[in-house]
C-alpha cells in the first residue's frame, strides 16, 4: 500500500489513484485551460479587435460597397471643384493631391439628387469647373449612393488584404502572450509525470523565494522554489526542487513538512510534489 502525506492537503488529495495510470483532471492545477485562459482572453482582443477593420470596411467603405452594387449610369452637372488641402507630410513633390466635386444629377424618377466624390489631381475629372457635365453612377433603388463613374468602386487597393488582420492579430496574442507559455510547458511535463509516475512521500527542505534581475535592480519575491526530497522504492534519496507561486500554499509549508511526491521510476529526477497542483 502506498504511503499518503499527512499534512493537511491530505484530503484533497486522497481521491489521486495509488497506481497509473492516472487523469490529469483530477488535480485543478494541472488543467491546461487554467494556463491557456490568460492567453486566450489576451488572443481573443486582439484577433477581435484587428477582425473590425474589415468588418468596418465593408459596411462604410463606398467604394468597396459599389463593386457589390448594380450601378445605373447618368449624365451630371459639376457644382463645385474644390482643392483639398495637402497634409504637411505628403507636401512632397511626388504628392498628387485631391480635388473635391461637388455634383447634382436627375434620376429615372426624375427626382434631383446631389452627391460629391474625392478624386485625383492627375485624372481629367480634377481639371472639370462649375457646370462642365459630369458622368454619374447612381444605385437605382437607393440613388443617395452615387459617384463619379470610373471613379467610385475603382479603389486599387487589395480589400482581400484586410481580411488577413485577424492573423496578425494572432500573432501579436503570440508575441505579447509568450509568457504564458512557459507555465504551459511546465505543466505539460508535470501533467506526463502524474499519469505514468510513482506515488511517494517526502518532505520540505527548504522554501526560497527568488528575485527576477532588471539590469542592476532586483525585484524580490518574484518566485518561489520549495527544495524537497523524497526515497524511490529502492530506498534511493533523490533530491528536487520546484517552483510554486501560490501563496497561500507555501504559507502552510515548513521545513520538514511532508509532501505527496509523483516520480518517474526511470528518472525519478523527474517528479512533482502534487500538493502544488491542488488548485
Amino acid at each position: 500500500m502506498t504511503i499518503r502525506a499527512q499534512n493537511q492537503f491530505a484530503d484533497s488529495l486522497a481521491h489521486v489513484p495509488d497506481m497509473a495510470p492516472r487523469e490529469p483532471r483530477q488535480l485543478c492545477g494541472l488543467t491546461v485551460w487554467q494556463i491557456l485562459k490568460p492567453w486566450l482572453f489576451i488572443a481573443v482582443f486582439f484577433i477581435s479587435l484587428l477582425a473590425l477593420i474589415p468588418v468596418l470596411t465593408i459596411v462604410l467603405d463606398k467604394d468597396f460597397q459599389a463593386q457589390r452594387r448594380v450601378l445605373t449610369p447618368t449624365a451630371g452637372v459639376v457644382l463645385q471643384a474644390e482643392k483639398q488641402p495637402q497634409l504637411a507630410a505628403s507636401n512632397s513633390p511626388a504628392s498628387i493631391g485631391t480635388t473635391l466635386l461637388k455634383f447634382s444629377f436627375r434620376a429615372r424618377q426624375g427626382v434631383t439628387f446631389y452627391g460629391s466624390q474625392v478624386v485625383q489631381n492627375n485624372t481629367p475629372f480634377a481639371l472639370l469647373k462649375k457646370g462642365a457635365p459630369l458622368p454619374i453612377v447612381y444605385d437605382s433603388q437607393e440613388p443617395s449612393f452615387n459617384g463619379v463613374d470610373g471613379v467610385l468602386g475603382r479603389n486599387d487597393f487589395p480589400i482581400v488584404l484586410l481580411f488577413a488582420l485577424p492573423l496578425v492579430g494572432l500573432f501579436y496574442a503570440l508575441m505579447f502572450g509568450w509568457p504564458f507559455f512557459i507555465p504551459l510547458r511546465q505543466t505539460m511535463r508535470a501533467r506526463s509525470i502524474y499519469k505514468q509516475g510513482e506515488l511517494t512521500v517526502g518532505r520540505v527542505d527548504f522554501v526560497k523565494k527568488k528575485g527576477a534581475v532588471f539590469g542592476a535592480y532586483t525585484l524580490p519575491n518574484q518566485s518561489t522554489e520549495v527544495l524537497y526530497h523524497f526515497d524511490d522504492t529502492d530506498g534511493k534519496t533523490h533530491r528536487s526542487r520546484q517552483k510554486c507561486d501560490n501563496d497561500w500554499l507555501l504559507q502552510k509549508l515548513d521545513v520538514g513538512s511532508q509532501l505527496q511526491i509523483v516520480y518517474l521510476a526511470q528518472k525519478p529526477e523527474r517528479c512533482i510534489f502534487l500538493e502544488a497542483f491542488i488548485a
